[in-house]
């Protein structure tokens, strides 16, 4: 965890740096780091649709391999799973799912801890069922989230991450402190 927060340090300092050399583009910078989808358009729509297709179709093929490290890596190992190098490639995969939308759209917090979380309450923890779920639930959030900041302040628009943030925040804390016990985050 101390190693996360140095990083995190680290990056922001990076961040921070190329802010102040790029004043003119501070404000593009800004949205990127509240979340945004305002500086998208078609050519990067394409190129976000394409990569995250391909990513979570991937992801999808492994829905089994994911319940099955659901009984325990000694569990799942038993079951002729190499365990090591399944985790590392689940973590290439969803860091470069994590990369594409990022770097596009900006810092979106909370849409990937609080949906899945929510989906796995209401569904139960199939991954079958829980990956292509989360994936729908997650984008009707964003969209309702992106019509309500486009609409609240018009002819101005609110950051995404920001009211997502608003909204996640509270409600993240709200299943830590009243499920914790009951469910296993």
């Amino acid at each position: 965890m101390l190693g996360g927060v140095i990083v995190g340090i680290a990056l922001q300092s990076g961040t921070t740096i190329l802010m102040y050399f790029n004043a003119d583009r501070l404000h593009s910078v800004l949205y990127w780091l509240f979340g945004s989808f305002s500086t998208l358009n078609w050519q990067s729509t394409w190129i976000i649709v394409l990569c995250v297709s391909v990513l979570s179709f991937i992801m999808l093929l492994y829905a089994k391999e994911l319940n099955v490290i659901l009984l325990g890596d000694e569990q799942a190992q038993q079951l002729g799973m190499n365990v090591k190098r399944f985790k590392t490639g689940m973590f290439v995969l969803v860091s470069a799912l994590a990369a594409v939308c990022v770097a596009f759209t900006g810092i979106i917090g909370f849409v990937g801890l609080i949906v899945p979380h929510l989906v796995r309450m209401l569904i139960g923890g199939d991954h079958r069922l829980l990956l292509p779920a989360s994936m729908v639930v997650g984008a009707n959030i964003l969209l309702v989230a992106d019509i309500v900041c486009k609409t609240l302040v018009a002819p101005s628009e609110l950051p995404i991450g920001a009211i997502i943030s608003i909204i996640g925040a509270p409600f993240f804390g709200y299943l830590m402190i009243r499920m914790g016990k009951e469910y296993v985050m």
